[in-house]
């Protein structure tokens, strides 16, 4: 675990009526993975947590701390809020919590119009992508929400 100094306090996320326990250290803000996880429905965030630890450029954003819960002191694996819209766009919206599936859609789909805006690649322009997923998710009703598979 880390030596550096830090805090802990439960914050209530309106957005996501929820309260995260975030980390204030020098290096920033971090959230506890394991209940981002819970938060978003997400089976397995020791899966997830490999997974950003894997990562190349998001090893960086992870971290250890040890954090107090009612159960006493337990290290937990931390990600830097800054890495936080990073992560999501990796995550699959059908495996997140139904309330959770048309916002995270949402956030990906101006991400991946943004990106497209930017490089020029894109055959359509983005306002175009963006009214195509728009339409995609008025039909979305039939996509099931997949769990994975609990460790």
């Amino acid at each position: 675990m880390t030596d550096i100094v830090y805090t802990q306090q439960q914050v209530f996320i309106a957005d996501w009526n929820c309260t995260l326990t975030v980390i204030f250290a020098d290096g920033g803000e971090y959230i506890v993975i394991r209940e981002l996880c819970g938060v978003l429905g997400l089976a397995g965030y020791s899966r997830q947590t490999e997974r950003l630890r894997d990562h190349p450029l998001l090893v960086v954003f992870v971290k250890q701390f040890a954090i107090k819960t009612t159960n006493g002191v337990r290290a937990a694996w931390c990600l830097h809020v800054d890495a936080l819209n990073k992560w999501m766009v990796l995550i699959n919206p059908k495996r997140v919590r139904p309330e959770f599936f048309h916002g995270l859609l949402n956030f990906q789909a101006t991400v991946f119009a943004a990106i497209d805006k930017i490089s020029g690649i894109a055959k359509r322009k983005a306002d175009e992508k963006i009214t195509y997923i728009a339409e995609y998710m008025g039909k979305a009703d039939n996509i099931t929400w997949q769990e994975e598979d609990a460790e």
